[in-house]
This record gives C-alpha cells, structure tokens and sequence, in this order.
C-alpha cells in the first residue's frame, strides 16, 4: 500500500489525467481492512477514480465488502464518446455466474459510444478456458470495442487482440508503475515508471 500511495503522488503530479482506472486485484485476501487501506490511499488522487473487481477480492467475504464499498461488480459508465464498461470476470474465486447477458446488453445499449471493457482476467486467461473468454472477445470485435483493458497477470501488456481490438495489461503496484491511456485521434498507450 506504500506503493500505491507513490503511485497516487505521481498520478497528481500529471496534469493530462482525467481518471483513474483500476482493473482489480484491490486487495490480497480480500479483507476489509484491505479494502480500506486501498480506499484511503485512492481517496488522495485529485481526478475520479473507478475500480473494478479481481479475483483477489472475492476471497473470503471480499465480494461482499467490494459491494457494499463500491456499488455494483457489472456497471458502466459513458464518458467523452468511450463507453466504459466494469465487469467482474473472475470465474474461479466467485460464487456467482459471469453475467454475459449484462455485458451483451451494455455492449447494444452502445450508441455511438464506443466500447472498452475494463475486466480484470484477460481473455486467454485459463480462468475463461470454457468458453467465456471466447464468448467476451466475439461480442467485443462484434461491436467495434475499442480496449480490453484487464490486470491479473501484474505486468504490462499492449498488444492487437485476435479479435481486433486492443489489449492492455496493468501492472500491480508493487511494479511501481503504471499505465497512462490517451484516448484521441489514434490511442496511445505509454507504460510509466516511478
């Protein structure tokens, strides 16, 4: 959480950023004095922030506290002509289904936002082996999305998915980095280093 709290000091130094995004993994064991020391910390940043749901925070009552903490796991948000959709697609540490009807929904209900999906297992992921995670990268390329932006694997990624979009991984803070998106004309993608 100390690096984290370096990460937020160096987020507000950058002028440029107009919110936060953070793809999962808020806690360890999902506890709630995790919870906590994560809230606290990303209270300090000076822009928005949204965070979704990792595997991580659904062990123990970690789903529960994220929901009472941060609203919903499945969600949206529509912001300068990107519609941003939060979904919770862990498989393996959750007790509930993935809720793909609710994704295929958000991703129609569209307009003329267009789509990124921030989740937090990446669709090659073992966890999405049975299927979903080929369901999720059809619906995306079927809709235009723009970014799958996801975490888990606590490193940086930026590559053309197969299905036409693009994909970026997030470094964990431990790694003492983070990811800068620049949605404009053509989106860049810069990895920064503390």
């Amino acid at each position: 959480y100390g690096d984290l709290a370096d990460l937020v000091a160096h987020i507000n130094s950058d002028p440029a950023i107009d919110v936060v995004i953070v793809p999962g993994d808020l806690t360890d064991q999902g506890l709630l004095q995790e919870f906590e020391w994560f809230s606290e910390r990303m209270m300090k940043l000076d822009v928005p922030w949204i965070a979704t749901i990792g595997n991580h925070d659904h062990l123990g009552n970690g789903r529960v506290i994220y929901e009472n903490m941060f609203g919903p796991r499945n969600f949206f948000v529509d912001l300068k002509g990107y519609r941003f959709m939060f979904f919770d697609d862990t498989v393996w540490e959750s007790e509930v289904p993935l809720d793909l009807d609710r994704l295929a929904g958000q991703l129609s209900t569209a307009g003329e936002n267009i789509p990124i999906l921030v989740a937090h297992v990446p669709l090659a992921n073992d966890q999405l082996s049975s299927g979903e995670g080929a369901q999720i990268r059809q619906m995306l390329h079927d809709h235009d999305a723009a970014l799958f932006v996801h975490g888990h694997l606590h490193t940086f990624l930026d590559q053309v998915d197969p299905g036409g979009f693009r994909q970026v991984g997030i470094p964990w803070a431990e790694a003492r980095k983070y990811v800068r998106v620049t949605l404009a004309d053509r989106i860049i993608v810069e990895e920064i280093s503390l």
